[in-house]
């Protein structure tokens, strides 16, 4: 918050920096990394490193290796995945070739973090894997605190939860102990999206709002939205709706404001549950097609997956067999990046999937279900109504 008061300054000085110390001002922008990243500020730091960039050629190795990490970073807080990875492998040549075992570590984080929204999660095992290794030969408890959230996730999405469960108890403990506010705040939410998964939704309220408490307090807008996200969803599960769109709104308009797309289709597609529950179908079909839009462009898979289900769902009355084809296109997803719906979701698929096979008899759904499992990227879109197929 002391970086805040003086904001204006730092941009002044940044400024100047460009025009006559480029050294300096990596070392600045580089300096800064937390602070962009903590209060959203994600579009003007990667607007300065991408100034400086251009003077980092002729800057010291070490220095031009830790900036194209801090690029790297913001590139995929913003979701530019392929600029995020271009960035953080040369980073992570550099780093192996300084011997620098910390920084290192760093960059592998940050390259599990990348192949998580590519849906890659073998291979963000074996980054997180190595990171963790030195972060612990290291003693570097921020960092193995990192490691333990990339592995935890990536054991998530994989349908692996109580995996996931004791990477993220283990952060818990490690945060609680050193007195790290953003670091418990975080193993909060993350334990959190378990218990949501698993269908524990009280649990997954107790835990969220804590960490929505605290992030509140440090202004620390990407997590916020992320925590206002998971508590409105769970009041949903349990009953709620109207209690749960403002959450949701709030959530989404950090997200927007921030540039986050990847926050933007975890929030429409939730939306979009809500306003089907609360009986506005057409708006949900709208909310859903955003959102498998959005993921497309982002290449993530398992968005995309959860949206067709979403659509699925609203076609469910009038037009089955458009549903049944949603159906089989997201499981055809799913089955590509091995990523199982969760099990906090499998009693209301079921449901659907009954109402739909029996509204078109056996021999009609598994025919519309094996077209959208053949379908191709364009295809998908076409049959959701996004855009024509060319």
């Amino acid at each position: 918050q002391r970086l805040e008061a003086e904001h204006d300054n730092f941009r002044a000085a940044l400024r100047w920096c460009v025009q006559n110390h480029p050294e300096m001002g990596l070392r600045l922008v580089i300096a800064l990394e937390i602070f962009w990243g903590h209060f959203g500020y994600l579009h003007e730091g990667r607007a300065w490193m991408g100034e400086l960039l251009l003077h980092s050629e002729q800057a010291p190795a070490p220095l031009r290796a830790h900036t194209l990490r801090v690029a790297g970073h913001l590139a995929n807080l913003q979701d530019d995945l392929l600029r995020a990875r271009t960035l953080l492998t040369e980073a992570l040549r550099l780093f192996r070739t300084l011997n620098d075992p910390l920084s290192t570590a760093n960059t592998l984080v940050n390259l599990a973090n990348v192949c998580l929204f590519e849906n890659q999660y073998q291979q963000m095992e074996i980054y997180a894997h190595e990171a963790l290794t030195l972060f612990r030969t290291l003693n570097h408890l921020p960092g193995i605190v990192s490691a333990n959230t990339a592995l935890g996730a990536a054991a998530k999405e994989q349908g692996r939860y109580a995996e996931a469960n004791t990477f993220l108890h283990e952060n818990l403990a490690l945060c609680r102990a050193s007195g790290n506010q953003r670091g418990t705040a975080l193993a909060l939410l993350e334990l959190s999206n378990n218990f949501y998964w698993t269908g524990d939704y009280a649990r997954t309220i107790e835990l969220a709002q804590q960490s929505l408490d605290i992030y509140r307090e440090l202004k620390h807008k990407l997590n916020l939205a992320s925590s206002l996200e998971t508590v409105g969803m769970a009041m949903f599960k349990l009953g709620d709706p109207a209690r749960a769109r403002p959450l949701l709104e709030e959530s989404l308009a950090l997200y927007r404001e921030m540039e986050s797309p990847s926050g933007e289709v975890l929030v429409l597609s939730s939306i979009g549950q809500i306003d089907q529950a609360l009986g506005d179908v057409a708006q949900a079909v709208k909310d859903f097609q955003e959102a498998l839009r959005i993921a497309h462009e982002l290449g993530d898979k398992r968005r995309m997956a959860f949206s067709l289900e979403g659509l699925a769902q609203a076609w469910a009355e009038s037009d089955p067999a458009r549903g049944a084809r949603m159906l089989g296109a997201a499981h055809a997803l799913r089955e590509a990046i091995r990523s199982p719906l969760p099990p906090g979701e499998q009693a209301g698929y079921a449901a659907m999937q009954t109402h739909i096979q029996s509204a078109l008899g056996e021999a009609t759904f598994t025919e519309a279900w094996q077209q959208g499992y053949a379908f191709t990227f364009p295809k998908i879109l076409e049959a959701a109504g996004i855009f024509p197929h060319v």
